[in-house]
Formats: structure tokens, C-alpha cells, sequence
């Protein structure tokens, strides 16, 4: 933002004024913006400063099915919740409100042949629930969540670890290292910054 390479910025369900460091520093590189534009469910830090606001349904608003912490878990499963209350307020889901931005700028957001103005929760869920063991009709039916397993063990072995192993310091990485430790010797009078903050790696 500060070297003017970002103009607008979308903020998805997060509130990284108080997330990240240096909130001053932050407030003055938001106001440089074209626009700042946050979608949430409740009223934030970062809320306060968007010039557009954008409300989403909340979780009792929509209809659900997990994607991501299904990956941690020791059976294959999953659950569709349909929404328990009408969306109020105007508030509508993230899905629609991106897929509406993007039909303005002739962006396809939607699977193929899926239309925002037709397209319901269970639409966008039916595609992903497609792709499971049971189908979509077996994941929809069950209305207290469906079992494909018991639980699954020593796939990491199989499937992940090369010879059995981990790789703890591989040379690339190594070899990155050692530059960066070059470079801090070499500015001896520098403050000593924080070099790495590792991604979330699921393998």
C-alpha cells in the first residue's frame, strides 16, 4: 500500500488492524487506499475505517458444509447444516455479494452454468458435496452428518513423508538461512528483525 502498488484492498471475515503490528502505521497506510472494502459478520477495528462495507450472513444465516477442518479430521466425514434463520438487514452470503462484483466487472465468479440471482446456498454446496464418497443426495440426507470411515492411519507415512522421513532442514532452505545471516552480520548496527514466519504447512 505504501509503495502505492495496492489500491484497493478486501478484508474477508479478519480483523488485521488488530491482528497484525504497528496499528498506526496501518490507519495510515488504509487511508491511502482507493478503497477499503470489508465483509464481516460483526462490527471490528477494521469495520470502522472500510469505505465499503459489505454485511454477510452469519453462521445461523446459511447453509454449511465443512471444507477445511474436515482435513484434520481421524475419520473421512462430514455434516450439511442448512440455515436455521432468513438472512435480516440486507445482509446476504459472501458468495453472492463476490459473485455480483464480478458480474459488473465480466468476471465468471460461479461454477459454469451457475447463476447469482437463481443460485441458492445449497447450489454452490450440492457442487462440493458431488465430489464426496457418498454424493450429494447421501451428504444432504444425513442430517446428522455422515461417516465414509473408521479412523484413517499412516497416511502420512504413505503419502507424504519421502523414505519414511521428515525433511527438517532441506538445503534450499538451509542455504536461504545462511544468506539472511550473512546479511544481518554484515549490518551489525542494525536491529535485529524478525526473519521467518513459517506458513501453515499441512504437509
Amino acid at each position: 500500500i505504501e509503495a502505492g502498488n495496492l489500491r484497493v484492498l478486501f478484508v474477508v471475515g479478519g480483523n488485521p488492524l488488530c491482528a497484525l503490528p504497528d496499528e498506526a502505521r496501518q490507519r495510515a497506510a488504509y487511508a491511502q487506499l482507493d478503497a477499503l472494502v470489508v465483509l464481516d459478520v460483526v462490527r471490528t477495528d477494521t469495520t470502522e475505517l472500510a469505505t465499503h462495507l459489505l454485511p454477510a450472513a452469519g453462521q445461523l444465516e446459511r447453509a454449511d458444509l465443512p471444507t477445511l477442518l474436515d482435513a484434520y479430521q481421524l475419520a473421512v466425514a462430514t455434516q450439511y447444516t442448512p440455515a436455521v434463520l432468513q438472512p435480516g438487514a440486507s445482509r446476504q452470503p459472501m458468495w453472492r455479494a463476490f459473485a455480483q462484483l464480478g458480474a459488473r466487472l465480466g468476471v465468471d465468479v460461479l461454477p459454469r452454468g451457475v447463476d447469482a440471482a437463481t443460485a441458492t446456498d445449497e447450489t454452490l454446496l450440492a457442487q462440493l458435496a458431488a465430489k464426496s464418497r457418498g454424493g450429494a443426495d447421501a451428504v444432504f440426507a444425513a442430517r446428522s452428518g455422515t461417516v465414509h470411515s473408521g479412523a484413517v492411519f499412516g497416511w502420512v507415512h504413505e503419502r507424504v513423508l519421502d523414505h519414511g522421513r521428515w525433511r527438517l532442514a532441506p538445503a534450499p532452505l538451509v542455504e536461504q538461512f545462511a544468506v539472511a545471516l550473512a546479511e544481518l552480520a554484515a549490518a551489525a548496527d542494525a536491529p535485529q528483525p524478525l526473519l521467518l514466519i513459517p506458513q501453515r504447512q499441512l504437509r
